[in-house]
């Protein structure tokens, strides 16, 4: 439960709860393995031997299996890029580069009757059946089109502009309240949107730096059976307002 906090603490707070378990916690020593001179029984062997007699058959199934998988979900590759948009860009060093993108309309086309026959082979929701297909459509390596109606085309438009226009501004802060003074929720709304996107992009990178401590914190608190101390160490998180990762 601790661990799940450990992705996103500030440095401030993962410096002192590393500290915080290093007095109270130790480690696990490694064991140190003793050779073992004890040799299998002949029934030992043939337990043995049966067992992996059948877990290479079941392996040969499975690769089988999985082949069959890949067969299939390559057919649908090439069903699904009939009729599809071509763009072929030529590149610097005079090589070619081929972008296919599969007809908004014939993949909605493939996923609704796939759709359809899964949920009644496998008496399954409609859910269910999305997920399987989502599975295998990724399986291909195809990107899902996007929508060729005029409503989204329009959308995307907007989405483009609003980016463009966004990134053109410094200081978000006073951008937010200005839009505030103006009484413009809507840029403000927008604005602190755009402000919580750029927050995440650069906590990214501290996590990147902070991960090797993250790591060693997380090591302490697997084998702490503090309980006292763990909720310290949590209640250290809350106040800091570090936030959780999803379960």
């Amino acid at each position: 439960m601790v661990s799940s906090y450990m992705l996103e603490m500030p440095s401030c707070v993962g410096v002192s709860v590393f500290n915080l378990f290093k007095r109270k916690c130790k480690m696990p020593k490694k064991q140190i393995e003793v050779e073992n001179t004890v040799a299998l029984s002949a029934t030992d062997l043939d337990t043995l031997n049966s067992i992996t007699a059948e877990l290479e058959k079941l392996d040969k199934d499975g690769s089988k299996i999985q082949k069959g998988i890949d067969d299939e979900v390559a057919k649908l590759k090439v069903l699904a890029l009939v009729g599809c948009n071509t763009v072929t860009e030529y590149m610097a060093d005079g090589s070619e580069k081929i972008t296919q993108t599969v007809a908004w309309g014939r993949y909605q086309l493939i996923r609704d009757n796939f759709m359809s026959k899964w949920s009644f082979i496998r008496k399954v929701s409609e859910k269910s059946a999305e997920r399987a297909f989502n599975r295998y459509y990724s399986d291909t390596g195809l990107k899902v089109p996007q929508s060729d109606s005029p409503d989204a085309i329009r959308k995307r438009v907007q989405k483009e502009q609003l980016k463009a226009e966004m990134a053109k501004i410094d200081d978000i802060d006073s951008a937010i309240q200005e839009a505030f003074a103006m009484y413009d929720t809507d840029k403000a709304k927008q604005l602190i949107t755009e402000k919580k996107s750029r927050e995440k992009t650069a906590n990214a990178s501290k996590l990147a730096d902070l991960k090797p401590l993250a790591d060693e914190v997380i090591a302490y608190v697997k084998v702490c059976a503090d309980e006292k101390l763990l909720r310290e160490v949590k209640t250290m998180f809350i106040k800091s307002k570090t936030k959780a990762l999803a379960k």
